[in-house]
């Protein structure tokens, strides 16, 4: 039998976007220093369609999936954002107990955001002239959506968080 814990983590599809708009950065150093590959970017400045249409970038914008993992993974990694050195087999109660207040999408996001915990410095750089965006795409609209775990961490981050 499945925790309740464990059947609510499992029953919230969500898809996870990073997006980066930045006045002169070329997407290809957001790749270089994040060291996430992009769906999709544009570069500030002048640019050509294929057909020939020109147009004036504005800005660079740069957008990537955040991969997202399975139950078990996602517990490991969000009993990392409380401690780096977390694994299953050394999760102290005190962790148990923080990670039994998040919510599910918590887990998501928190997961979403480890690949970026070591990258502050970059992200903060980016802020200052940019922004960057968590957008989270959720396929079920009927199950309520809380938060009480992540909102710090976007914070830390300098990461807003749209939520669709």
């Amino acid at each position: 039998m499945k925790s309740s814990v464990a059947s609510k983590q499992e029953s919230v599809p969500v898809e996870m976007f990073l997006r980066i708009q930045h006045p002169t950065l070329n997407p290809d150093d957001i790749t270089e220093g994040l060291g996430i590959e992009p769906e999709h970017t544009v570069h500030a400045g002048p640019a050509a369609s294929r057909s020939g249409v020109r147009r004036l970038h504005s800005e660079s914008y740069w957008l990537a999936r955040l991969p997202s993992l399975g139950l078990r993974e996602r517990m490991v990694q969000g009993m990392r954002s409380f401690s780096p050195q977390a694994s299953m087999s050394s999760v102290t109660k005190e962790q148990l107990s923080r990670l039994r207040d998040a919510t599910q999408y918590d887990v998501h996001i928190l997961d979403a955001l480890q690949p970026l915990l070591d990258k502050k410095e970059f992200l903060q750089k980016l802020t200052r002239d940019g922004s960057i965006v968590l957008l989270v795409q959720r396929t079920d609209r009927t199950a309520p959506l809380a938060l009480r775990m992540s909102l710090p961490r976007l914070t830390e981050l300098g990461i807003a968080l749209e939520i669709d």
